[in-house]
């Protein structure tokens, strides 16, 4: 019956399996992209607190 509607069993299970497919990808770059943007920050946190502040491009150092 639901082929009379355009939609049969197989496409709905196709886009199932193309969602839960799609939402683990997402996931895998959700993990990745986090330990990337963690090591950047401590990377940049460990600059900071040894004194070492990074500047701006075109920035001049003050003359003292």
């Amino acid at each position: 019956m639901m082929w009379m509607m355009g939609l049969s069993i197989q496409s709905l299970l196709d886009l199932a399996v193309a969602g839960v497919l799609a939402m683990v990808r997402l996931g895998i770059f959700a993990f990745i992209a986090s330990i990337l943007c963690s090591a950047t920050f401590f990377h940049t946190a460990q600059d900071v607190s040894s004194g070492s502040t990074p500047r701006a491009a075109g920035q001049s150092t003050p003359s003292v």
